[in-house]
């Protein structure tokens, strides 16, 4: 699998979620200072309500708007890995098959469809990239229920 088209499909989706986000924010932060936001009691925390969720949306927005420069940047450095690190692109065989991965520090939790195979931007937190983090093609481990995986690719 192309590494440079993955990383090109996640900024595309990326910036789909971006835009979403931008606009969420917008019109969140509008309908916080709409006059029908305003309280009519004490009780009231409408308006409140919806400030609390523009800033929400805009931090959002803020993490996705990193996490495009950050995968903009990788484009300039794209190359074959002799070990999982950030950056790396790689796939794991499991009892339920194959499955691939591209680790990252921003971006956690998206993905891309590219020649039929998903591509899930996993975090060095996450419990998968934790196990494999400077690990090779051909290393091996056991899950809880006794079932072997292995890192099968890596680019």
């Amino acid at each position: 699998m192309d590494k440079k088209l993955v990383i090109e499909a996640i900024i595309q989706s990326l910036e789909k979620d971006f835009q979403l986000a931008q606009g969420a924010s917008k019109d969140a932060a509008e309908y916080a200072t709409h006059e029908e936001a305003k309280a009519d009691s004490k009780w009231d925390t409408q308006g409140l309500e919806a400030s609390y969720l523009a800033a929400g949306q805009a931090a959002h927005a803020l993490e996705l708007g990193e996490a495009i420069q950050y995968f903009r940047s990788l484009l300039e450095t794209v190359g074959e890995d002799e070990w999982v690190q950030a950056g790396s692109m790689f796939a794991i065989e499991n009892p339920m098959g194959k499955h691939w991965y591209f680790l990252s520090v921003k971006g956690g939790g998206a993905s891309v469809t590219l020649d039929g195979s998903l591509v899930t931007v996993v975090t060095p937190g996450s419990p998968i990239a934790a196990k494999i983090l400077g690990k090779s093609v051909g290393f091996e481990w056991a899950l809880p229920n006794g079932k072997i995986c292995s890192i099968v690719e890596l680019s």
